[in-house]
């Protein structure tokens, strides 16, 4: 029985919720202040985008992110304190560090993700000190040298007027040259903030992420709180009032992203994203994680909030139907046949990512944080589209399971679809993406027959064996060109054959996935080549650098953690 008890308590299961789950949250205001004897306080948002989106592109087309459109929301009154950074993901231009352009490294690598904390860091100083004093801690040049190795002049003036002549990119994986820098920052603050009439009363923190820029918001709060003395930053009392993060996932690194092309092997938790940086203080009031159901991308592994499959107290992790970007946001509507329409607002309420988006709002309002309510223009809901969820949760059942099994229906739905799957509506309406489409639905197909559905043995085990070696094939073989090689998981087999023996899909799940759910993989192949294909489980880290399965272990093994 015990035996059975550590199992369970180790076994990461993931609940839906067919409203937000604001009933939660612990509400949080900040602390009354008397304006006569000059007290003010500081409420800061930070916005931590996702790769690849930028609020400025993406805004014209409606392919922003969630994260973008909650950044609008945050007010920003610096006279009264409030304060709002947006910050372009990973892969994109983000000229206050010196990125001018794209980036592929950014978007394969997560280069730019610790400039980008770097960032957070020192425009939180600069709004304290901005409200403490009237000015700002540091100069625009000053940050983009921290952030960067731009070498122009005046980068390197301002460098030198803080007594360094580079910035902090070359502290990434030393910790204590990193904080010996900003010690003597915070130091040098609270000297300022006594001087000051202004006396602060507390600075509160609400801090947002998608993708990349969630893993980025975690280790945001985790380096700022290593910054604090008895819950004091420069003096003044600093409370994380609320982390909203949407589909946590790292990758960070170049051998680490490297490793996530290896078969079994999904790294990325190097540099800044080391796994002790993204666990869940418990100083944080609040911290809200929604994830994807229907992600499957090998480069796309989630970072739960749990430790060992244990779900901090101040944490609330739900899954939400779709793939990554549709639970973040940032696809634009038409994308991949979904959400289609001649006018692209209408068509932007019909975005399931609409659904986590509103849901996130009404738990960080209820927490506290001064987001202004909406839900019109880029927060509206179509009926449909409601309708549609409500429909899908109840189809689906309430009870809270496994990332692998809200994923089995939506493959057993793509294996039963796959003869007319060029007849779906969603590839239907695709224009631009039919060819993807078609071709990631024949990829399955053949992937499928490569894992033995043809029960031919012998080149099913020939591609698991690779897929344990991590050894490359023949490329002589017929079946190995290498315009189609793929890696499979060892799980392929098991999965290909519960596909085909799954019963006929629920007509109201089929009709969802074809109206509302995003082939990632497909996308994927505008850019990337992804190894593995769909025939995997999708891999989680839960505090540590170890990926485990999104399925259930052996039962009879104690050491059996996976989700």
């Amino acid at each position: 029985m015990q035996k059975m008890s550590e199992q369970l308590l180790l076994t990461s299961v993931f609940q839906s919720t067919a409203v937000g789950p604001k009933d939660g949250m612990v509400p949080y205001q900040p602390a009354s202040c008397d304006s006569a004897a000059c007290e003010g306080l500081v409420q800061l948002g930070l916005f931590f985008d996702g790769t690849n989106n930028s609020r400025n592109s993406d805004e014209p087309s409606y392919g922003e992110s969630n994260i973008a459109r909650l950044a609008t929301r945050y007010p920003r009154e610096r006279a009264a304190g409030s304060f709002s950074f947006y910050i372009n993901g990973v892969g994109t231009e983000f000229a206050e560090i010196a990125e001018r352009g794209s980036s592929r490294f950014g978007s394969a690598f997560g280069r730019g993700g610790y400039a980008r904390i770097l960032y957070g860091l020192l425009v939180a100083i600069d709004a304290i000190c901005i409200r403490g004093t009237g000015n700002k801690m540091f100069t625009a040049d000053q940050v983009m040298g921290l952030c960067s190795n731009d070498r122009s002049d005046n980068v390197r003036s301002g460098l030198a007027a803080l007594g360094r002549d580079s910035g902090l990119l070359a502290y990434e994986d030393n910790d204590t040259a990193r904080e010996n820098f900003f010690f003597g920052q915070v130091k040098a603050l609270e000297e300022k903030l006594a001087a000051s009439k202004v006396k602060l009363k507390e600075c509160i923190l609400d801090v947002f992420g998608f993708s990349r820029g969630a893993a980025q918001a975690r280790v945001f709060c985790s380096w700022i709180e290593r910054l604090t003395i008895d819950g004091k930053f420069a003096g003044v009392p600093l409370t994380i009032r609320f982390l909203g993060i949407f589909d946590t996932v790292a990758s960070a690194g170049v051998m680490g992203a490297v490793g996530n092309t290896i078969v079994n092997s999904t790294g990325g938790h190097s540099g800044w994203a080391r796994a002790r940086y993204l666990r869940i203080s418990p100083k944080i009031k609040n911290c809200v994680h929604l994830v994807a159901m229907h992600e499957i991308r090998k480069n796309f592994p989630l970072d739960e909030v749990s430790v060992a499959g244990v779900v901090p107290p101040n944490c609330r992790e739900f899954a939400y139907p779709g793939s990554h970007s549709d639970i973040g946001g940032g696809y634009a509507p038409g994308e991949l046949g979904l959400a289609c329409g001649a006018d692209p607002a209408a068509a932007d309420a019909h975005k399931l990512s609409q659904i986590p988006l509103r849901h996130m709002m009404e738990c960080a309002i209820a927490a506290g944080v001064p987001l202004r309510p909406s839900t019109e223009g880029r927060f509206a809901i179509a009926p449909e589209l409601e309708k549609a969820y409500q429909a899908f949760l109840t189809a689906s059942g309430a009870s809270p399971r496994m990332l692998s099994e809200w994923m089995a229906p939506y493959m057993a739905w793509r294996w039963q679809m796959r003869a007319q799957y060029d007849q779906l509506g969603h590839v239907s309406r695709a224009t631009g993406d039919r060819k993807l489409l078609i071709e990631s639905n024949d990829q399955l197909v053949k992937d499928a027959r490569r894992v033995g559905s043809r029960g031919d043995e012998n080149l099913a085990g020939k591609f698991v064996h690779m897929a344990r070696s991590t050894k490359r094939f023949d490329l002589q073989h017929p079946e190995c060109r290498q315009e189609e090689l793929t890696s499979f998981d060892p799980e392929a087999p098991a999965l290909v054959a519960a596909a085909r023996a799954a019963a006929p899909v629920n007509p109201e799940l089929a009709a969802f996935f074809d109206t509302y759910v995003h082939d990632s993989l497909a996308g994927f192949r505008k850019d990337y080549v992804e190894s593995t294909g769909y025939w995997r489980h999708r891999r989680c880290f839960r505090g540590s650098e170890n990926p485990e399965l999104t399925q259930h272990a052996d039962p009879s093994s104690k050491s059996a953690t996976t989700a």
